[in-house]
């Protein structure tokens, strides 16, 4: 615990934090509490879903929310934006311990997702998230990305914040249906099909793809939102000595 000296913990604050970046860091916290032994894949697929629900909670009574959420209190605000880097802090740490690539699980699910869902007619599709190198990936990139590929589709009016939250709670259901009959799952998914494997990463990256889609309509910054999280955690939770 913190003394009466004793300083609060540091962390880099970074805007162009990428997700490698964050990787590493929940990765290191984790490590310097010990938590590994816990951290199995379901375990953190129920954690994952816990915070969803507290998420959740925020926008339940609200009825409509507008975007950028103009009637929140700015302690409502910070809320949110705490509970949506949880679900990041989980969905990053869950898959890590899956071993899957999350950053080039993302770039590749946006990439089928063009194929997919093919722009508008007349309406020209400037996203290059394909091309990023996802060692680079950044927070930002993804918000931008994301914004120009729904734009290219005419999407943009169905993406309120309560529209985006359900569509996010859809994808953590279907990502926990891969798991839901197979019993505890070992770290790195030994017993995992390569195609099954896939189709993981996939789920994930719906998931983090709704995430900061809905971040970014509720004109939240994730990536400090995240890193203001870790902050708080640290002092919460103090490293072993």
């Amino acid at each position: 615990m913190l003394g009466p000296t004793s300083s609060p913990p540091t962390l880099m604050q970074s805007t162009s934090l990428t997700l490698d970046e964050l990787d590493d860091r929940i990765n290191k916290f984790c490590i310097a509490r010990g938590w590994g032994k816990a951290h199995t894949p379901r375990n953190l697929l129920f954690a994952l879903i816990g915070e969803m629900g507290e998420l959740s909670e925020i926008f339940q009574w609200r009825g409509e929310v507008a975007p950028g959420l103009p009637d929140f209190s700015e302690h409502d605000r910070i809320h949110t934006g705490e509970e949506m880097s949880d679900v990041l802090i989980y969905l990053m740490e869950m898959a890590r311990c899956c071993g899957i690539d999350l950053a080039a699980a993302t770039i590749n699910k946006v990439s089928k997702n063009a194929k997919k869902y093919p722009p508008i007619e007349g309406l020209v599709d400037t996203t290059a998230l394909y091309l990023v190198d996802p060692r680079a990936l950044t927070f930002g990139t993804l918000a931008e990305e994301t914004r120009k590929f729904s734009m290219a589709r005419n999407w943009s009016t169905e993406l309120t914040p309560r529209n985006l939250l359900l569509a996010l709670v859809a994808e953590v259901g279907e990502l926990s249906e891969i798991f839901q009959w197979r019993g505890e799952v070992e770290p790195g998914l030994p017993d995992f099909t390569e195609h099954d494997k896939v189709h993981v990463g996939e789920e994930m990256a719906d998931v983090l793809l709704y995430l900061v889609q809905l971040a970014r309509v509720c004109g939240i910054n994730l990536s400090e939102a995240v890193q203001d999280k870790m902050l708080k955690n640290a002092i919460k939770y103090p490293a072993m000595k």
